[in-house]
């Protein structure tokens, strides 16, 4: 594409998110208006159905309350889509930039630079000015890394070369996708060793792989908790027994209490990070290609959008035991952590071998 060409495009690209931001973020400000307005009713509501002692009211507060959470979704959706519109802008900002030979404040590899490769220091692909900061535009650390692999090493043949020229060619058109794709990636932060410790955790087995039946005695357990729960609803004494479950089911975790800790500790926090891959997954997965080699690609990200999602939502569970009563009330009731493991070992048998 021309230069000018180029600069049009960036240019109105840039106006385009510019509003598109200024609007999201005035629908924003709306819906926070909207919560708070919604939020002083269900106090106000409440308070009425206490002074009253009107039923309506309490059912108003409780309506209220609906509407407060649905509120508080779509709130947190338009924030998403706004750090998305932010990050575009700034995209194409940077392009623009970079036409105009201004790309130095990009990140130049210098961490991929070794000075005992045969040719890369002598054809400075790294480091300020370099090769790899003109070109470099992924927002993830392996994408980094796999442009740096690319430049440091021979293609092999000429047929490797057209083949790669192909596959760009049924990309370079797709300015849309390409810079969601983009976006969405600076979207996920990345730590270093985040890699290494999912890696790690995919690799390492837990007691309930060699345990088995804790699994069952969770759910043993858990069917229980509900029965008594419900046969208090009819008979309150009954309570009591939920008591001395909640007890027993603490003491028969104490054991494996630490074992638990340190498995959670390689893995916490990270459904965040697995949800950004699995947007950046779906993106692929949704887009329709020319080329074999990303149609292969796209069907292959179908189902690792899937089994991702469902990692995440894993570890978005398991994390609840971290808040202290949180894990103690469902442990006691529920042998928790059992239940957990058992899940998400499942998950790693079956998805080991495609997950990295």
């Amino acid at each position: 594409m021309p230069r000018d060409k180029l600069l049009n495009t960036y240019s109105e690209r840039i106006r385009h998110f510019d509003e598109a931001l200024r609007l999201q973020t005035r629908r924003i400000n709306l819906l926070s208006l909207a919560r708070f307005v919604v939020l002083v009713s269900i106090i106000w509501f409440l308070v009425l159905g206490i002074k009253t002692n009107a039923f309506l009211f309490y059912i108003l507060s409780a309506l209220m309350l609906v509407l407060f959470l649905y509120l508080v979704g779509i709130f947190n959706r338009h924030k998403g889509e706004r750090e998305l519109l932010r990050q575009l802008l700034l995209l194409n900002e940077k392009e623009l930039a970079c036409l105009k030979h201004d790309f130095h404040d990009l990140p130049d590899g210098s961490e991929h630079a070794d000075t005992s490769h045969p040719w890369s220091h002598d054809l400075d692909l790294f480091g300020k000015g370099s090769l790899f900061q003109y070109l470099n535009r992924s927002s993830t650390l392996k994408g980094s890394a796999m442009l740096a692999a690319l430049l440091t090493s021979e293609p092999g043949t000429a047929e490797t070369i057209l083949h790669r020229q192909k596959i760009i060619s049924d990309l370079k058109d797709r300015i849309d996708f390409r810079q969601h794709f983009t976006a969405s990636g600076e979207l996920i932060k990345e730590k270093e060793g985040d890699h290494k410790d999912i890696s790690h955790w995919l690799d390492t087995c837990t007691y309930i792989s060699k345990y088995r039946w804790l699994f069952y005695l969770a759910l043993g357990v858990s069917l229980l908790s509900v029965f008594i729960v419900i046969w208090g609803i009819f008979d309150p004494s009954r309570f009591l027994i939920l008591l001395y479950l909640f007890v027993l089911n603490l003491t028969v975790l104490s054991p494996f209490f630490m074992r638990t800790q340190k498995y959670q500790e390689v893995i916490s926090r990270k459904h965040e990070l697995l949800e950004g891959y699995a947007r950046l997954l779906r993106q692929i997965a949704h887009t329709t290609f020319k080329h074999p080699e990303l149609q292969k690609i796209s069907r292959k990200a179908r189902e690792g959008t899937r089994q991702v999602v469902i990692l995440s939502k894993l570890l978005q569970m398991f994390d609840q035991r971290l808040s202290m009563l949180l894990g103690v009330i469902l442990n006691g009731l529920f042998l928790f952590d059992f239940t957990m493991l058992y899940l998400l070992e499942r998950w790693k048998r079956k998805n080991r071998e495609d997950i990295m």
